[in-house]
C-alpha cells in the first residue's frame, strides 16, 4: 500500500496544500481539487472536513461543471453558482441558521433561478431541470418599488444603461435596485424560496392571455427559506403568471412590475407549473448578492 501512501502525498505537494492546511480549513476546497467555482465554494465549504461536508461539495462541483457552460446560462454564472452550492448544502433540510420560516428538504428535479442583474428587457428566469439537464427561460418580472435608489440599495441610482422608458411619458429602471422584506413595499426580495403549494388568485392580470389549464391554479405559494424572505407569505409574494409579461419568442418585454413576485408570462406558467412540486427551489439573485462575500447559511 507504499504506493498509495505515494500518490496522496504527490497531491498535496502539487496542489500546494498541507495536510494541516486541510484540517484547519486554512486553503479553500476550489484550490485543493482544481475547480471551476469561485469564492462561493470556499464560503460553503470551506472548513468542513467531514465525509458529509466533502460528499456535498462533490456534488456541487459536478452539479456547477454541468450547468456552467450551458449556452442559456452564459451570463448567468454567478447566480447559477451559489444556487447550485445552497441547493447542495439544503437539499436535505434548510438549515434553522437560515432564519426563514420553512426547514423542509429541497424536493423535485427542477429549481428557479431569476437572474436580476439582468435587465428585464432580455430572458432572466431560468428554469433548470438538475435530473435531465434541460434549461428553459423566460422573461420575469421585478417588484416596482424596487425601481428607486433607497436605504435597503447597494447603488445610488438606476444605472443609466438600464433607464428605460415605460409608457408615453415615464420611465423605470429595467433591474431591481433596492429590496427589502417589509410588507406593502412592492419591493424584490433577495434570496431563497421553497414553492408551497398552488393558489388559485382571482386578480384579473393572473387570468388574462392563455387561460389557465382545466380552470386550474395560477399561481404557487412561496415560503420564505432564509432572513431576508421570511415574510414571503406575509406579504403574499407567489411564483404567478401574468398577462403584462410576454412570452420568451417577444422581441422585448418592456415594463413589466409586479408587487414583488417572481412572476412570468401565462404559456411559460402553464407549460411548467405542475412539474414544480411543493418544496421546488427557487432563487432571486440580484446586485446586492453580487456584493455578498459570505453567505448568510
Amino acid at each position: 500500500m507504499d504506493w498509495i501512501k505515494v500518490f496522496v502525498l504527490t497531491l498535496f505537494v502539487f496542489s500546494d496544500v498541507t495536510m494541516a492546511e486541510i484540517a484547519h480549513g486554512r486553503k479553500s476546497y476550489q484550490k485543493f481539487f482544481g475547480s471551476r467555482v469561485t469564492q462561493v465554494s470556499t464560503d460553503y465549504f470551506r472548513g468542513d472536513i467531514s465525509s458529509v461536508g466533502k460528499n456535498k461539495y462533490w456534488k456541487f462541483k459536478r452539479l456547477f461543471d454541468r450547468f456552467a457552460n450551458h449556452p442559456e446560462l452564459s451570463q448567468s454564472t454567478a447566480a447559477l453558482e451559489k444556487a447550485l452550492a445552497f441547493y447542495t448544502k439544503h437539499k436535505e433540510g434548510v438549515s434553522v441558521s437560515c432564519g426563514g420560516t420553512t426547514q423542509d428538504p429541497i424536493q423535485g428535479d427542477w429549481i428557479v433561478v431569476t437572474d436580476y442583474t439582468l435587465p428585464m428587457t432580455v430572458p432572466r428566469q431560468f428554469y433548470i431541470n438538475l435530473r435531465t439537464g434541460e434549461v428553459r427561460k423566460a422573461y420575469a418580472g421585478h417588484g416596482g418599488g424596487s425601481n428607486s435608489a433607497s436605504s435597503t440599495s447597494p447603488v445610488d441610482a438606476c444605472p443609466p444603461e438600464h433607464v428605460i422608458r415605460c409608457g408615453p411619458s415615464g420611465t423605470g429602471c429595467a433591474i431591481p435596485i433596492s429590496f427589502d422584506d417589509i410588507p406593502e413595499s412592492h419591493k424584490t426580495q433577495t434570496g431563497f424560496f421553497l414553492a408551497g403549494g398552488p393558489n388559485n388568485s382571482g386578480k384579473a392580470t393572473f387570468n388574462q392571455g392563455q387561460p389557465p389549464s382545466d380552470g386550474q391554479y395560477n399561481s404557487i405559494i412561496l415560503h420564505g427559506a432564509v432572513k431576508s424572505t421570511r415574510k414571503a407569505a406575509s406579504r403574499e409574494v407567489i411564483y404567478h403568471r401574468s398577462s403584462y409579461i410576454p412570452g420568451a419568442d417577444a422581441p422585448t418585454m418592456g415594463c413589466g412590475y409586479t408587487w414583488g413576485c417572481p412572476a412570468t408570462d401565462p404559456k411559460t406558467f402553464e407549460d411548467i407549473k405542475d412539474e414544480l412540486v411543493e418544496g421546488t427551489l427557487f432563487y432571486n439573485h440580484t446586485i446586492q448578492e453580487d456584493l455578498t462575500v459570505n453567505p448568510s447559511c
